[in-house]
């Protein structure tokens, strides 16, 4: 009969044990409210860099067009190609500057409209697959952080070799990089211009995006904006755009179907 009652008195025991543990265990974990009553957000996650990229240099092609268009795939054969098959007039073209002459700036049919075109748009683009669609087989990097074409460099202009990959993990362009990943990496354009101040007396402007930056580095001012974005991207021994993105002109740039290419963010 003792026996029992300790039976019974351990079966209780036991079903109790088990209730409370049930009841621990099936409430969902919440997210952590701040004193205004708002969920915490956690930080941006900093985008992982690929572990190992394809780069190409500059100075691989330093012939630009000719580098690549030699025996059947001359420019004069590939116009002839191009008669053939839309009529374009027989022009026996040594180089790309022949070109010019008829695909002016500013006209439906500018020279880099046509090329980037034909080289970066369509699903089977030999360019694409055969060279990775990397901008730097064909354009350098003057001094001034001017991006120049391989084989049209104006003269007495210094040049800087400069390497790339053909990435695109940045959709928005300047923000999808500049965010705040924590309190000791704020990357933010923002926080780069409070460093810059800092560093060199630039103003401290409250950019919350790339169209602030533009209203001061204006094209055809001084201190152009791409210039600048070139030179501290793309230079420098310990560069992380280049380490970290690829040195990827693809990260800040959009092509479009007609070759336009366009900045993002702007």
């Amino acid at each position: 009969m003792r026996s029992k009652k300790w039976g019974l008195v351990l079966l209780g025991v036991t079903v109790l044990l088990a209730l409370a543990l049930a009841g621990c265990g099936g409430k969902e974990s919440q997210p952590k409210q701040e004193s205004g009553g708002k969920t915490e957000q956690a930080a941006s996650q900093q985008p992982e860099a690929p572990k190992e990229f394809k780069y190409a240099s500059s100075d691989m092609m330093p012939g630009g067009c000719n580098s690549c268009h030699q025996g059947d795939f001359s420019l004069t054969n590939e116009i002839q190609k191009l008669n053939k098959e839309k009529n374009h007039p027989l022009v026996p073209a040594e180089s790309v500057q022949v070109c010019q002459a008829c695909h002016a700036q500013g006209t439906p049919i500018a020279l880099p409209a046509v090329v980037h075109k034909a080289h970066l748009v369509g699903a089977d683009n030999k360019f694409a697959t055969n060279f990775d669609g990397n901008c730097v087989y064909c354009h350098t990097m003057a001094s001034s952080g001017k991006m120049v074409v391989n084989g049209m460099v104006p003269e007495g202009v210094e040049l800087v070799a400069v390497k790339s990959a053909n990435a695109d993990t940045a959709p928005e362009g300047c923000t999808s990089c500049h965010q705040k990943y924590a309190e000791d990496k704020d990357y933010t354009l923002m926080a780069e211009t409070k460093a810059m101040n800092e560093k060199n007396g630039h103003p401290v402007v409250p950019a919350q995006d790339v169209k602030q930056c533009v209203t001061c580095h204006q094209a055809d001012g001084a201190i152009p904006f791409d210039t600048v974005v070139h030179k501290a991207h793309l230079t420098g021994q310990d560069n992380k755009f280049v380490s970290n993105y690829g040195g990827s002109c693809r990260q800040c740039h959009n092509v479009g179907e007609k070759g336009e290419i366009t900045t993002k963010g702007l």
